[in-house]
């Protein structure tokens, strides 16, 4: 995303992989000393790959007071007792989030509200301090009302939109 950001639309993010460093002078990364806290800290498919609670914390920890943290991985109602559940093969993931987790991270790390996108199979997660907080049910509808299709789907809590599918 980054990448595509900054070639097509000489937009530059920051970013930061904690096991991949970037070569690149012109990538954005940015080195562990130099990491700060951001309003918007985007993390894709890696909460799925953690063996330590410290490692998600981590991720929160770079989250501003007001921030947002996004959150693109597999969240579901609970997890399919299945060998065969194509989340378990291959053998990569290691962390199984359902939505009570994600509820208990929320509540822990100071998040009162979410949105989810269907689409892009990510959450969004709003800190209690979020300038928008009050108005963000209204500023989802809004969106969905212009988009002319329910795009963002938001919540108190956590967004539990897998509730009633079966992942398998």
């Amino acid at each position: 995303m980054a990448k595509a950001l900054a070639k097509y639309f000489n937009h530059k993010i920051s970013i930061f992989d904690k096991f991949v460093r970037s070569t690149d002078q012109n990538s954005g990364y940015v080195e562990e000393p130099n990491l700060k806290h951001y309003d918007l800290v985007i993390n894709s498919a890696m909460f799925e790959h953690v063996t330590h609670r410290d490692s998600l914390n981590e991720v929160n920890n770079l989250v501003s007071n007001n921030g947002v943290l996004m959150i693109h991985t597999v969240v579901c109602e609970t997890v399919p007792n299945d060998p065969n559940w194509f989340y378990i093969t291959p053998m990569v993931h290691t962390a199984f989030h359902t939505n009570k987790s994600m509820e208990i991270l929320m509540d822990q790390w100071g998040y009162s509200k979410s949105v989810y996108s269907p689409q892009a199979k990510s959450w969004f997660l709003f800190k209690d301090s979020h300038p928008q907080i009050k108005n963000l049910h209204k500023k989802i509808d809004a969106i969905n009302n212009e988009l002319q299709t329910k795009y963002f789907i938001s919540k108190d809590g956590f967004v539990d939109y897998w509730k009633g599918f079966d992942l398998i």
